[in-house]
């Protein structure tokens, strides 16, 4: 009983809890815009150095704890994901994005880049969409891709 009543004590003379705004802060349209475009400057820079093959500069680019979900349901490391984009073939780092959002989170230090891919089967006509989705975080410096995730699916056309 001297337990309850010293813990409803110490409970009532606690400071009143305060709201936490979540995100931190809010952005406005043009900070939104702004990342957008340091974004889509960042894919810019990695599709370059995937066409030259630089698994050092994509090593910069890629956060150390990197994870990519494939559609199926296999994930790749940091390191396994840089040999599979330099390795040629699809990936979404790279893709003629559709539908392309960036949306930005936690005060500007997350950004979440969603988008489909139409890829044409000159064999049978068919249209596979790839939709993914990537998970920006920003460094003291730059930008790091930290997570994402495909998905397929085959609409004729």
């Amino acid at each position: 009983m001297r337990f309850l009543a010293l813990a409803l004590s110490l409970w009532l003379a606690a400071p009143p809890l305060t709201a936490q705004a979540h995100p931190p802060t809010q952005l406005n349209p043009g900070a939104d815009q702004g990342i957008a475009d340091e974004i889509l400057d960042f894919r810019k820079r990695m599709a370059a150095a995937i066409a030259a093959k630089d698994a050092v500069a994509l090593r910069g680019m890629y956060a150390a704890t990197f994870e990519h979900v494939l559609p199926s349901t296999k994930t790749e490391d940091r390191e396994n994901r840089i040999s599979a984009v330099i390795g040629g073939g699809f990936n979404i780092e790279t893709a003629q994005p559709e539908n392309l959002v960036v949306r930005a989170h936690a005060g500007g230090w997350v950004a979440i880049v969603t988008a489909t891919t139409p890829l044409r089967s000159a064999a049978d006509g068919t249209t596979r969409i790839e939709r993914w989705m990537q998970v920006f975080v920003r460094s003291d410096t730059s930008w790091l891709l930290a997570a994402s995730q495909s998905t397929r699916g085959i609409m004729k056309r």
